[in-house]
């Protein structure tokens, strides 16, 4: 549990990387596909600045899906004084990257409209669940509902 006393601020959020690609091999079957993206998380924290920097990286880069994306993001935040081990980890693993991912699900899908599909709305993702699956298996979102990908 994160210590009542220490306060975080988020400072800022960048996108570091972005590449989007439409799939030629993929064959529209008239029916819904599953999107799975894959999500990894990494820290790095100042100890002298009290900054911890998260980077939240979300991708399709395979499958039978009509594009690819990967998006690597980053998120810099400051505690007024130095939290202590447990603070940090569920920081790093829980509370930043919840905080990030509403940019990065905009982005998404601000970018598959863009390239005339409808947009990708990715699903929310419990991150206490997921930091609790990450260290037992490989980091991996909730699947997406099937949903029809159509061209606007």
């Amino acid at each position: 549990m994160i210590h009542k006393d220490i306060k975080i601020s988020f400072e800022d959020f960048r996108i570091l990387n972005l590449s989007f690609s439409v799939n030629p091999k993929f064959v529209a079957k008239g029916q819904a596909i599953e999107i799975n993206p894959q999500i990894a998380i990494a820290k790095d924290y100042n100890s002298d600045k009290k900054t911890l920097i998260v980077r939240l990286r979300v991708s399709l880069i395979a499958g039978d899906v009509p594009f690819f994306f990967d998006l690597e993001s980053i998120g810099s935040f400051s505690f007024d004084v130095s939290p202590d081990e447990d603070t940090l980890e569920r920081s790093a693993s829980i509370n930043c990257p919840a905080i990030m991912f509403p940019y990065v699900r905009e982005t998404i899908a601000d970018l598959t409209r863009r390239a005339g599909f409808a947009p990708l709305h990715l699903q929310p993702i419990n991150f206490v669940k997921f930091a609790e699956r990450q260290a037992t298996t490989p980091q991996k979102a909730v699947p997406e509902k099937k949903r029809p990908v159509r061209k606007k």
